[in-house]
């Protein structure tokens, strides 16, 4: 089977759609009996170079810089037509919301993260979302498939009236090999290199307006300052967009931010956490809570569907529109070492079900049965 991905999400720092693209093509180019191509522009049997993938490359740079520019929409445009010289391919597996147009395959599977540009479009610059406008509603229906990452965004799939036989839930995986339980000796280089206290609270993910960042702050704000100084609060991810004033409650409230961080540091984040916060307003799925799980770390999620659906009775659960909520819930959950314990050991057992290998042979199965329809 030939399969073609597109693997443009790889030529900017991982992060939610990067990462998916990154490991969904890891699976499925382990598994024998397939050729597997990316295309970035390029085509190529092999991903992007790791310098790219840390965005650290030239090409990653400039990209940072277009997207700073006016000439943003142009490249989104060139990029949405750069696939018209390609060849003809069994399957186009598109992880990036929706289909390039040059791009051509007998069969052609989208997934689609979640529905935020639609129902959010608050949570977006202005630019993408007149881009998922001129695109999104016209090239999805070239989809002979769409895949949702959980349950919650099928439903929404239903709600806006895409017609039920096109549409898949295949759960992402957890890279195993990475987010697990360390011994505290391993731990000890990246603790001295980022100078990390004993106890602290985690919050990792880009900063932007819809991981609700700004009322984090504001519950930690409330927060006694004894609390605050026992459990500094530490900050990992991209830097995101639209976040000036919550830079600025950094230095005030004295949080550490440690910008974008590779997987490996991450996990030996997760393994040092006390806890980790994600007050999300909205998720498709949410890799942290589950990642954090992974490690043994307890987690605190947003009271929304689609965390009930993936962490189950293994997480704490906060109202993410209220600072007061979410301030109490900690000190609560703080003060109860057993229960700490008990959530963690959930965790762990939760998240062993979320595997990229079994998420690859989930979407071999969708697409060796649509094959056989052609």
């Amino acid at each position: 089977m030939r399969i073609v991905v597109g693997a443009y999400p790889l030529l900017s720092p991982l992060t939610g759609v990067g990462r998916y693209t990154l490991h969904i093509s890891e699976a499925l180019r382990s598994i024998p009996e397939n050729r597997l191509y990316y295309f970035y522009g390029v085509l190529s049997d092999k991903p992007p170079e790791k310098n790219e993938l840390s965005g650290s490359s030239n090409f990653s740079k400039a990209k940072e810089l277009f997207k700073k520019s006016p000439l943003n929409w142009f490249l989104r445009k060139i990029k949405h037509f750069s696939g018209f010289l390609l060849p003809e391919f069994d399957i186009y597996l598109e992880p990036n919301f929706i289909p390039l147009k040059g791009v051509r395959a007998k069969k052609i599977v989208a997934v689609i993260h979640d529905f935020s540009f639609h129902f959010f479009p608050e949570f977006h610059p202005e630019e993408r979302i007149r881009y998922f406008k001129t695109y999104f509603w016209k090239e999805i229906k070239r989809a002979n498939i769409l895949v949702f990452d959980s349950n919650a965004i099928y439903k929404e799939a239903i709600e806006l009236r895409f017609p039920e036989e096109k549409l898949r839930v295949i759960y992402p995986g957890i890279d195993h090999r990475i987010f697990h339980p360390y011994k505290r000796n391993e731990l000890n280089s990246f603790k001295e290199k980022y100078n990390l206290p004993e106890n602290f609270l985690l919050f990792v993910g880009s900063i932007e307006p819809r991981k609700n960042l700004r009322t984090l702050l504001l519950a930690y704000e409330l927060l006694p300052e004894s609390f605050r100084k026992e459990f500094p609060l530490i900050v990992a991810g991209f830097s995101g967009w639209k976040n000036k004033d919550i830079i600025e409650s950094f230095k005030r409230l004295k949080v550490r931010y440690l910008g974008y961080i590779s997987d490996s540091e991450l996990s030996s984040l997760y393994n040092l956490a006390t806890l980790l916060i994600c007050p999300s307003i909205y998720e498709g799925f949410g890799f942290p809570p589950l990642e954090a799980m992974a490690c043994g770390c307890p987690v605190v999620v947003s009271d929304i569907p689609v965390f009930h659906e993936t962490c189950k009775d293994a997480a704490f659960y906060v109202d993410p529109y209220s600072p007061e909520s979410i301030a109490e819930s900690i000190e609560k959950i703080l003060s109860s070492g057993d229960l700490l314990k008990e959530k963690s050991n959930r965790g762990i057992k939760r998240v062993r079900s979320f595997d990229w290998k079994k998420t690859a042979f989930e979407f071999l199965n969708l697409f060796d049965l649509l094959l056989s329809q052609t």
